[in-house]
């Protein structure tokens, strides 16, 4: 399971992975993403939307329950639903939408009232509660219960031990660096060459050019 803000197209996919074959079983497309739902109120939340997320799981304990987050995601079965309207907004930051129901979002470094802890144990309560569906679901469509995590939502150690917990699954393995530059460090071009595509230092934009050189075989160009 893939859950992240979003990849490609897609912001979560299910896969069912045996010897060397691993086969697409379900998707989630962007906008309809758990990544960017967390972040969207990590923002609110007067933090830094993809980058501090942990201090929202870290807030979550102190909060309690009783805030209703329907209006921005919602579960049905083994399945969640992200609006991806007032997730998103009009652009990037614009957290209008939450602000419509809970308020002015905190300016970064203010003091932490009862509503933020709240919306903070709401967030992090609705993300536990659509990765264990997306597990259940997994292992329903597959039959296989030793689970792969991956993304940076995969990083919730929070979300995780509830998984574990469940005992929906006998194993779990999770993918320890959920980053895009990460991902990108070992790429498998056409020819399946696998080469160093890790960012320069002089230009984080472009790729490791003597690397790329260093993996050609043959015709096997990138």
């Amino acid at each position: 399971v893939v859950v992240d803000g979003r990849g490609a197209w897609e912001a979560t996919t299910l896969w069912r992975g045996e010897g060397g074959d691993c086969r697409l079983v379900d998707s989630y497309s962007h906008p309809y993403s758990l990544g960017m739902f967390y972040a969207a109120f990590t923002d609110y939340l007067g933090f830094r939307r993809n980058s501090d997320e942990w201090k929202v799981m870290g807030l979550a304990p102190y909060g309690k329950p009783g805030v209703d987050l329907s209006r921005f995601m919602t579960l049905n079965g083994n399945a969640y639903r992200v609006q991806s309207r007032p997730v998103m907004g009009s652009h990037y930051g614009d957290v209008r939408a939450i602000e419509a129901v809970f308020g002015p979002k905190r300016v970064p470094e203010s003091d932490l009232g009862d509503i933020h802890k709240d919306i903070a144990w709401a967030v992090q309560d609705a993300c536990e509660a659509a990765m264990e569906a997306l597990a259940r679901r997994v292992v329903e469509m597959t039959g296989m219960r030793r689970l792969c995590l991956a993304g940076g939502v995969a990083l919730n150690a929070k979300a995780n031990g509830r998984i574990l917990a469940s005992g929906i699954v006998e194993d779990l393995f999770i993918q320890p660096a959920g980053q895009t530059p990460v991902y990108y460090h070992f790429i498998i071009n056409p020819k399946n060459v696998l080469w160093d595509a890790r960012w320069s230092d002089r230009d984080h934009l472009g790729y490791n050019a003597a690397a790329r050189t260093a993996a050609k075989v043959g015709n096997g160009e990138w």
